[in-house]
């Protein structure tokens, strides 16, 4: 299978965390913390915008790890 760079996905942590998807819909956001615990599971999102406000902020990364309405997974690092 070919590595394919998926640019689609943009993730911002200024306040809250929001993930943005510029093709195709979101279809679920998982977050884990470095320790590969999960932090915040949603699904059937359904939507091109989508915030996370129940994480509190304190400079940790984490691994976003999202998923679209066509079934392609993207991971993405933040520090929030």
């Amino acid at each position: 299978e070919d590595f394919e760079m998926n640019s689609n996905v943009l993730v911002s942590s200024t306040d809250v965390v929001t993930v943005f998807a510029s093709a195709e819909m979101l279809e679920s956001v998982c977050v884990y913390n470095v320790l590969g615990q999960l932090l915040v599971h949603e699904k059937n999102i359904n939507a091109a915008r989508f915030q996370i406000n129940t994480l509190q902020k304190n400079n940790a990364p984490l691994l976003i790890q999202v998923v679209l309405e066509n079934g392609t997974k993207v991971t993405k690092k933040v520090i929030f």
